[in-house]
């Protein structure tokens, strides 16, 4: 590991989330940023290393480990033993361009994990730097770059929406209300989805709803809704402009939904998100 220290941002300590923690997570949310952490944020994490260097017992660390995941959205694969920390570039964002590339060598430590793909289409923190990591990538890890990124997506949104301005629906199609498919005609899925028009910021077009319906209805076709309405829930936590992304639907760190039946107002306290975009 090149770097000899992690930082460690004061204002975690106004965080309300951070707040209400009980102490023994408090301690193993700074041992995460600190302990075993690489520079990219997404890094091999033993636990057993962790219950020795933190001195408490299995069991517990496993509760409270648990809970700081959940509680800041943290993806953790079991199997290749990788922990994922989404918002890692927001306090530790490169200087320039050539200390990223050196931040970026730390991925050929990384086992193979399908939270590479989420960590790959996480880059709202990077601001300009963007670029650099997604060249850096490609020209660096072929086999492992993403065939899909954020920015794919929210280009093909602004394709639909030109072609739908190039073609304006007629009077009697915007009387037309977009059919749910059956699958998705859920209390769930209608609460997530107001949710979403919400973060977004904008009011979807009858064919373009229709499109996001139907991408809709084939994941929880191929994934079961539930997965469905975790992606979208995930894409809001990260900051994303889109949410149907293959590693969604298959990384293993993601986090379990539960059955109830959620208002809008429930979707959105339950993400953190009332706005467009979400808060620091």
């Amino acid at each position: 590991m090149a770097a000899k220290y992690r930082k460690i941002d004061p204002r975690v300590w106004n965080d309300e989330k951070f707040q209400a923690l009980p102490p023994e997570d408090k301690l193993i949310f700074l041992y995460c940023l600190t302990g075993q952490a690489n520079r990219i944020g997404l890094f091999k994490f033993s636990i057993g290393m962790a219950i020795e260097d933190i001195g408490t017992l299995p069991q517990t660390f496993a509760e409270r480990f648990a809970n700081v995941r959940r509680t800041f959205n943290w993806g953790y694969d079991s199997t290749a033993r990788v922990l994922w920390i989404p918002h890692w570039w927001r306090y530790n964002k490169p200087d320039n361009p050539n200390t990223l590339k050196a931040c970026l060598d730390d991925l050929h430590e990384v086992p193979d994990t399908e939270l590479t793909t989420l960590w790959e289409n996480n880059l709202d923190d990077l601001g300009k730097l963007a670029e650099t990591f997604t060249i850096t990538l490609a020209e660096r890890y072929p086999q492992r770059y993403p065939k899909r990124r954020a920015n794919q997506e929210q280009e093909q949104e602004q394709e639909q929406e030109q072609e739908q301005d190039l073609n304006p629906p007629t009077p009697q199609q915007q009387k037309l209300k977009p059919e749910f498919p059956e699958i998705l005609d859920t209390p769930d899925f209608k609460a997530i989805l107001e949710a979403w028009k919400d973060y977004r910021g904008k009011a979807y077009k009858p064919r373009g709803l229709q499109a996001l319906l139907s991408q809709a209805a084939k994941r929880a076709a191929d994934h079961g809704l539930p997965a469905v309405i975790n992606a979208v829930e995930l894409a809001m936590a990260n900051g994303w402009t889109g949410w149907n992304f293959d590693g969604s639907f298959h990384s293993k760190g993601a986090a379990k939904r539960d059955s109830r039946n959620l208002r809008p107002e429930e979707a959105r306290a339950r993400t953190g998100h009332g706005t467009l975009r979400p808060p620091a």
